[in-house]
């Protein structure tokens, strides 16, 4: 299913991934959707609410 979500690799250190991979666990989630989740939730943290283009 053809998606307009955007792909970004990373390099994680192996204790990182590891705990992410915890994380996604316990949350019932993949990781690639637990690591969504918290970029979201250091971005919220920041003050930064990311915007979709074409939306006002």
């Amino acid at each position: 299913m053809p998606t307009k979500l955007k792909r970004l690799s990373i390099y994680l250190e192996p204790e990182v991934k590891d705990v992410i991979e915890t994380m996604a666990t316990d949350e019932q989630r993949s990781l690639a959707n637990m690591i969504s989740v918290l970029i979201t939730e250091a971005l919220t943290n920041r003050g930064i609410t990311p915007t979709k283009k074409g939306k006002s």
